[in-house]
């Protein structure tokens, strides 16, 4: 049974038997500790467009607009594992997600393994910190 944050993510004991019928499922299996292996898998799974430019800023955009995909009923990112060593990178990561589900142009879900949840839980309670300033 599928657990979510205030963010809306998914959280799973078991992310490798995850199925969404009519959905596109891409499954990020490694560990993907750098951002740049992170933006090299999300590219490659995603079919994004040749200009992608492997930076958040580009990212932000691809997931705001996955209109090369053609026909989706849906989109969902399964990360097998937490991505990115760094905190500060993960913040970043986590926010971008955050606000491609918002945006809602492309129905997106984000799945984390429930061993996550903590680490996500952590990135939303430093947000609300700084927000509050």
């Amino acid at each position: 049974m599928a657990n979510r944050s205030k963010a809306h993510f998914e959280f799973l004991d078991d992310v490798t038997g995850f199925r969404a019928p009519n959905s596109l499922v891409v499954r990020l299996d490694g560990r993907l500790r750098r951002k740049r292996d992170l933006l090299r898998a999300l590219a490659c799974e995603l079919k994004f467009p040749h200009y992608f430019g492997h930076n958040w800023d580009a990212l932000e955009e691809c997931l705001n607009d996955l209109s090369w995909l053609g026909e989706q009923s849906g989109i969902v990112l399964v990360h097998k594992y937490m991505p990115l060593a760094d905190e500060r990178q993960r913040s970043t990561y986590i926010d971008i997600l955050r606000h491609a589900r918002a945006n809602q142009r492309s129905p997106l879900r984000v799945v984390f393994p429930r061993s996550g949840q903590s680490q996500i839980e952590k990135v939303d309670a430093d947000a609300a910190r700084r927000s509050s300033r």
